[in-house]
């Protein structure tokens, strides 16, 4: 049996129910600047930003008709500054509220010096300047050392050599003989030895060569033996002969105090001498009593039969020793170094400080 077919009955609609429903309209979101970050604070209902556009589909300004609204808390983990996460629909099941924050600008606690002096007052570079100078001073009074050597080295040793002088006045007995007294005039008064006479071979006098005739004569100051030679003459017989000419009593000689020969070997195994060598003729002395000088005086008077000995006043080199010039200039420029490297690091030390303080700048402003 066939049912009757039911006719559809109708009602009138109102004008609100009849105007087609419009879909509603994203609000428009804040365009967020480069120094701002973005983070999803709440969920507060279907998320309004729309995703990238693919070529060739149109831009979609929110949830598809009839769908709903996901409530996964792992649906928004991947909605954070408008991103979705992997293998999801583009803009669907995205809920999150998009804020906007400003960072501060990073601080730096690097102290920026306002000049380079301020950097040489802190106490550092001020202990760093102090050590310079007194590396400096002795630097400069090694120069001044040097440029006195050079000084000293150029003036005369002895310039009062023709002053004629005491010779115990002058050096001691059994002393050093020292360049300060070679040279100089003395006087001495005394006897000579009657056994102590020698004859020195190989003596020049003017060029031409010849003998000595030498004695030991005890001061009577002091009862200490000096040699004394006596004069010269063109041959050996001659200066033999002159010693019967020699005073035998007391006598003053004036001569030009000289320094003793080094012995040698050569002629006095012959028996014959031709060096004045103090040590050797303490040797050969008789009687010898009292100390002895180190060195032997020339009389300026000669013994009848003999020549006076040639015996000029020393000659002092009065030039300047540039050697030592030179080394005193090395060592001012060394003192200058030392400040020079004290200036350079100060100076170092504060264009470091200056980086240091331009780069923390930099990156302040490059994370704000």
């Amino acid at each position: 049996m066939q049912r009757p077919r039911r006719t559809p009955t109708t009602r009138p609609c109102s004008a609100r129910e009849s105007a087609p429903r419009r879909r509603p309209q994203p609000q428009p979101q804040p365009r967020q600047s480069p120094t701002s970050t973005t983070t999803s604070t709440s969920r507060t209902g279907p998320a309004r930003r729309s995703s990238p556009t693919r070529p060739g589909s149109s831009p979609t300004r929110g949830p598809r008709a009839g769908a709903t609204p996901s409530t996964d808390p792992g649906a928004d983990a991947g909605s954070v500054h408008g991103r979705h996460p992997a293998g999801s629909r583009e803009g669907a099941g995205t809920i999150g509220l998009v804020t906007r924050t400003e960072n501060a600008p990073v601080s730096s606690d690097v102290d920026v010096p306002a000049s380079m002096w301020e950097v040489a007052r802190r106490p550092r570079w001020i202990a760093m300047l102090a050590l310079c100078l007194v590396i400096a001073g002795i630097f400069a009074w090694l120069g001044h050392w040097q440029i006195e050597r050079s000084v000293e080295s150029g003036q005369e040793v002895n310039p009062e050599t023709e002053t004629v002088k005491v010779l115990s006045d002058v050096v001691d007995p059994q002393s050093s003989f020292f360049d300060r007294v070679g040279g100089q005039m003395v006087t001495v008064t005394g006897q000579f030895a009657p056994d102590d006479f020698r004859v020195v071979v190989d003596r020049y006098n003017g060029g031409d060569p010849g003998s000595w005739l030498i004695g030991r004569l005890v001061d009577d100051a002091d009862g200490s033996s000096v040699v004394v030679a006596l004069g010269w003459s063109s041959d050996e017989g001659g200066a033999e002969a002159a010693e019967r000419a020699v005073p035998t009593g007391t006598v003053t000689v004036t001569g030009r105090y000289m320094p003793s020969d080094q012995p040698s070997d050569g002629d006095f195994r012959e028996g014959r001498e031709n060096v004045v060598s103090v040590p050797m003729l303490v040797n050969e002395w008789t009687d010898l009593d009292g100390d002895v000088y180190s060195g032997y005086v020339v009389s300026a008077d000669p013994v009848d039969g003999l020549a006076a000995i040639d015996s000029v006043a020393p000659e002092s080199d009065r030039s300047l020793n540039w050697l030592n010039v030179f080394y005193a200039i090395e060592w001012v420029v060394f003192a200058g170094f030392a400040i020079f490297l004290w200036f350079r690091l100060v100076r170092d030390r504060f264009e470091r400080d200056v980086d240091e303080a331009e780069e923390a700048r930099l990156e302040g402003a490059t994370a704000s």
